[in-house]
């Protein structure tokens, strides 16, 4: 983003579209900065004045999942909230704002999907249980890491690195020896 302010880069379309998404800016004011710059087919509102309830707070813990070998939880304390469009959560993410964490993620495990000092969003509503393939948040051994789950038979899950210099090996589910703390579904972080 601060490539972006700084005038060094522009935002492909893709980029725009999320941004007017999330923030309720005007395409054409935040390419030209001529005209409105509030979409008012959005309902946007400008910062101060928006409806109560229109956006949700998301704690951002003080906890870090290491893409790597795992960073030991203590306890969790809430560091910050950051404030996400109730009708992007919903209509984006398909998640209910109740269920979602935010926690940074720390390591070069799972490069090139997620980079070390970015902050993922994590649906808790998936806790104890992996319905599909994905990226999730665990804890193995008291150790919380971001990983990527692939669903074998029976009570077993395959437990991989994006980055093939981390060998993957196999968990169980519900004997206490991999516990799935949510599905990692969104995720943001500085440019590179």
């Amino acid at each position: 983003m601060e490539t972006y302010l700084a005038g060094r880069a522009e935002p492909k379309a893709s980029r725009l579209n999320l941004i007017v998404k999330a923030t309720g800016v005007s395409g054409h004011w935040l390419v030209t900065g001529e005209g409105e710059m509030l979409a008012s087919q959005t309902g946007a509102r400008v910062a101060g004045t928006a409806h109560p309830g229109e956006f949700a707070t998301i704690p951002l813990y003080n906890v870090e999942a290491c893409a790597g070998d795992g960073s030991y939880v203590e306890h969790e304390e809430i560091a910050t909230q950051l404030s996400f469009r109730r009708d992007w959560i919903h209509q984006e993410i398909h998640a209910n704002p109740a269920n979602l964490h935010l926690i940074y993620v720390r390591g070069d495990s799972m490069e090139p999907d997620l980079q070390d000092g970015e902050i993922v969003m994590v649906d808790t509503s998936f806790a104890d249980r992996v319905p599909r393939d994905g990226i999730y948040v665990v804890q193995i051994d008291h150790q919380v890491a971001v990983k990527r789950l692939q669903r074998l038979p029976g009570d077993q899950v395959k437990v991989m690195s994006s980055n093939r210099a981390y060998e993957p090996f196999t968990a169980h589910l519900g004997d206490g020896e991999l516990k799935v703390i949510g599905k990692v579904i969104w995720h943001a972080g500085p440019m590179g």
